[in-house]
């Protein structure tokens, strides 16, 4: 599940930018919903097992992704 968390949080980064394209701002909602489900997958993993190394990468990447998305979202883009 931490690998997963990886990936997710990677691909949540990489919608943020996408994002940004003219009539793509709906992506932000996807990148913060997307993002707070591989925060839940890293950070169930971080408890699991001994090596965590990309749980907690996993972990990082989401959050930031994550606040990043909310922030982006609470000033008005990807609003419908």
């Amino acid at each position: 599940m931490g690998f997963a968390s990886l990936i997710i949080g990677i691909l949540s980064l990489a919608g943020l930018f996408l994002a940004f394209l003219p009539d793509l701002g709906f992506l932000h909602w996807l990148v913060v919903l997307s993002a707070i489900a591989g925060l839940f997958l890293g950070l169930a993993d971080l408890t699991r097992q001994k090596n965590r190394t990309a749980a907690l990468a996993g972990v990082i990447f989401c959050a930031l992704a994550a606040v990043s998305g909310a922030g982006i979202l609470g000033i008005g883009h990807g609003v419908i």
